[in-house]
């Protein structure tokens, strides 16, 4: 056999054995996206040099990042730590190759909330546990235009009458507060939930109707969990209790006095709110403005790191939306003016706590209007609901919602005058039924 001929085989046994040779080879997984991407279970990022897999769907916001969310992103560690073994065999012509992905599986734990007050709840850690993203029911479900309403003080209407009436058919449920000095969740204060019958058939029958609640935490005066539970992981099993005995999709965190003044009240409140957002429910944070728009104990300020919008911006907290309420705090007629001039100042607010752009801003303010007549002699009317539906349809407000659906008729029926003063059960201006809740369908 000639040398050229040895030389021959020996290079082709060569290549041959190179191709069955394993090799591993490292993959670059697309850069975390959060410009409102869609991600599905199982995705995989890259961000700030580091792999994460998504353990539960959800659209990014450009502050949800992977490290600040972990009930969202399971961290993978550096990038390229993650490798597949690629095998190449020689098959004739073409060889097959098989990429067999390695890494972390991720887990999902879900931490059931006993719904009984007397239960002692185990401190879960900095996140939430529960990781199950709720599906909205089907039908006209409006989380974001939702009347508030009490459905067991101030003469509540019937809520089917109101639905037929009206094509609205989600409505926010007021209010949850501490039973007593507990740390247990009580329709105002009186009713624990765990023994709620009243309110879940007014929530049945809503949904029966192919609509869905909205409860709504806090509200003026009382006292609320975050001002007796003991810890910040207390306060937000408090409410676990809530989420968990009506399958809720939905929460609104209403902060005003006296625990607004309250730090670690504040802290416990917006812990829980942002466990809940992490779940993929729909919160709102609402709170108080006067003419100059958030104060002192809202507003983010260096020199106040207890305040809502400073806690948020330290905790990389941000709810579906931030509302404001536009009333009681004398503004001038009309108020639909009034309540757009605020809207503006409360939007600058949100830029410059946020360093948002206009369009982010919009997107997550909202406005909780009064309508008649409200606690200090203010008067909207049905003309300054359509000029503030107007506006925030113009900016693209993501919530725009008014108190309440109790007060949505005229006073003339039951006090004899179209004007009795403010009431819980009446609008004190001239209307029929449900004039306000028929203009909110429109947004």
């Amino acid at each position: 056999m000639s040398k050229k001929i040895v030389c021959t085989l020996l290079a082709t046994v060569m290549i041959i054995g190179a191709l069955l040779v394993p090799i591993s080879t490292a993959f670059a997984y697309p850069a975390w996206d959060g410009n409102f991407h869609p991600y599905a279970v199982n995705d995989l990022v890259t961000y700030n040099g580091r792999d994460y897999r998504c353990q539960q769907a959800h659209t990014s916001q450009p502050d949800w990042t992977p490290p600040a969310t972990p009930a969202l992103w399971v961290d993978l560690g550096p990038t390229g730590g993650a490798t597949a073994t690629k095998t190449n065999t020689a098959t004739g012509p073409t060889a097959t190759k098989t990429n067999t992905a390695i890494g972390p599986t991720p887990t999902r734990t879900n931490t059931p909330i006993g719904p009984t007050p007397t239960r002692t709840n185990t401190p879960i850690g900095p996140t939430a546990t529960k990781t199950n993203t709720p599906v909205p029911p089907p039908g006209g479900v409006n989380y974001n235009a939702a009347p508030y309403v009490m459905p067991r003080e101030n003469n509540p209407p019937n809520i089917s009458t109101v639905i037929n009436s009206t094509g609205v058919k989600t409505y926010t449920l007021a209010f949850i507060l501490a039973y007593g000095s507990s740390c247990v969740p009580a329709w105002d204060g009186v009713d624990p939930i765990s023994s709620d019958t009243v309110v879940q058939a007014y929530i049945n029958t809503i949904r029966a109707a192919g609509g869905d609640v909205v409860p709504s935490i806090g509200g003026y005066g009382g006292t609320k969990l975050g001002q007796v539970c003991g810890s910040q992981t207390a306060t937000y099993n408090a409410y676990q209790q809530v989420v968990t005995k009506y399958n809720l999709h939905a929460i609104d965190f209403d902060i005003e006095e006296p625990e607004i003044e309250n730090a670690t009240a504040v802290a416990n409140e917006l812990y829980a709110a942002k466990q809940f957002v992490a779940q993929g429910l729909n919160v709102s944070v609402t709170m108080p403005v006067t003419t100059s728009g958030l104060n002192w104990f809202a507003m983010c300020n260096i020199n106040n790191p207890s305040a809502v919008l400073s806690w948020a911006q330290a905790n990389a907290f941000t709810p579906t939306t931030w509302n404001v309420m536009p009333f009681d705090g004398s503004f001038s007629q009309p108020m639909g003016t009034s309540t757009v001039n605020v809207a503006e100042i409360f939007h600058g607010q949100l830029k410059t706590c946020f360093g948002w752009t206009d369009a982010m801003a919009y997107s997550h303010s909202g406005l909780s209007l009064m309508n008649g007549r409200s606690d200090v002699g203010e008067y909207t009317y049905q003309s300054d609901f359509t000029t503030i539906i107007n506006y925030a349809h113009s900016k693209g407000l993501k919530r725009l919602t008014f108190w309440s659906l109790n007060r949505d008729k005229s006073c003339v029926p039951i006090y004899g005058v179209t004007d009795p003063g403010t009431k819980g059960d009446c609008s004190s201006v001239t209307q029929s039924d449900w004039d306000f809740t028929k203009l909110i369908k429109t947004f």
